[in-house]
């Protein structure tokens, strides 16, 4: 909850979420925006992810990309 408190109140701060995660089928994505009601049309546009199924790490260059 104190992460949906802290979405609520810098809603207008975030200009883009990206979820990363090494599980293909998103898992958490599908948990945190089903907790903190991130299905809202005007956040749509601005939700991402980048899933990696290697078990190798992921990067801060494979991210930014």
């Amino acid at each position: 909850m104190r992460l949906k408190t802290f979405l609520e109140e810098h809603a207008k701060q975030i200009k883009k979420m990206i979820f990363v995660e090494m599980n293909f089928s998103g898992q958490m994505q599908e948990l945190v925006s089903n907790k903190c009601l991130l299905n809202d049309k005007k956040r749509v546009k601005k939700i991402s992810n980048i899933r990696k199924y290697t078990l190798y790490p992921i990067f801060l260059e494979e991210i930014k990309a």
